[in-house]
């Protein structure tokens, strides 16, 4: 087994702790998700009936096969696709942005097509429990829901088999059989990547793609927020069902330091240079100066130490007495 990729998700509670590994046998290659701690056993088997339940309820949902199953891991077959977030990516640095619109409206369809049924989430413990257990957004409305939901639609876990026009699913630790609000699974895909897009976003926004502050420096580019089509109230809403779904995932959640605001968010037309070289060539730069400093730092040390000795002032002083 050669090790070709690895990570782990140290910051979440023991029970959840799961780890993710790509490696290559023979000449093929191979995703295992596997348990980081002996408490991580049940959430990791959970995955199996999971996959059932995926196949069984969303066929327009393709899984990559599992191959090989035990108590402490799960292989999966890799997929050489392209996610929806490295497609979106690479649109955003050669400014294709209708092209990134494209490919969000795969996913805003995808969850469009899901098992729905108008029904109030509050009736549900689980639900509460979760996403508002402090009842904060308590409500009576029913409103538009997945029948079982996948929480892990996000752009980074969604492949593109853009010959055979399939959409392959990749992680879904975390699928529940009771109804949450469609749009705010959208919102929170939308969410995740304006976060890991942010300084490519920032950086090609302009008059042509403009970006919306949310939040302190926080952009979603104007063109998505209208794919996301959700008000004030529900964005703030959504924000702090997520934060509260971090809570029983995360040892440590995310602070809420300010809330979303739409109505009094500005449009940002521009944040940093228009030119995307300019911006890649300044990380560049950074970089070969801190290398250069790397050098410099010691020969300066010596340097230090050379001017320090008695030999040298001795010479200095023959040299001061010469002039005069």
């Amino acid at each position: 087994m050669k090790i070709l990729y690895c990570r782990g998700n140290y910051t979440r509670k023991l029970q959840h702790r799961i780890g993710t590994m790509i490696y290559q046998e023979n000449d093929s290659l191979y995703v295992r998700k596997y348990i980081l701690d002996e408490q991580a056993k049940n959430h990791l088997l959970s995955i199996l009936p999971k996959e059932q339940l995926i196949a069984k309820n969303f066929p327009k949902i393709l899984l990559n096969k599992m191959v090989k199953k035990d108590n402490i891991f799960i292989d999966f077959e890799y997929l050489n696709f392209p996610s929806l977030e490295l497609l979106i990516e690479k649109a955003l640095i050669k400014k294709e942005f209708e092209k990134t619109k494209d490919y969000i409206i795969i996913l805003k369809k995808l969850i469009t097509n899901l098992k729905t049924i108008n029904e109030n989430p509050y009736k549900n413990k689980e639900f509460i429990k979760i996403f508002d257990s402090n009842n904060k957004y308590q409500s009576t409305r029913k409103i538009e829901c997945s029948v079982i939901t996948i929480l892990d639609l996000n752009f980074d876990n969604l492949l593109l088999d853009e010959k055979e026009n399939k959409i392959y699913l990749i992680d879904y630790e975390w699928v529940y059989n009771f109804p949450i609000p469609k749009d705010f699974l959208f919102f929170r895909s939308v969410l995740y990547l304006c976060q890991k897009l942010q300084p490519i976003i920032q950086t090609v926004c302009s008059s042509q793609f403009p970006g919306i502050e949310v939040l302190p420096n926080f952009l979603i580019p104007k063109a998505w927020f209208g794919i996301v089509s959700l008000n004030r109230t529900r964005l703030s809403k959504y924000r702090q069902y997520e934060l509260n779904f971090q809570k029983t995932v995360n040892l440590v959640p995310e602070k809420v330091k300010k809330d979303i605001n739409v109505e009094k968010s500005k449009v940002v037309k521009q944040r940093y240079s228009q030119n995307l070289e300019s911006y890649i060539s300044f990380q560049v730069q950074q970089q070969v100066q801190q290398q250069v400093q790397q050098y410099i730092n010691p020969l300066q040390k010596e340097l230090d130490e050379l001017k320090s000795s008695r030999l040298f002032k001795v010479r200095n002083l023959y040299h001061s007495f010469k002039i005069k």
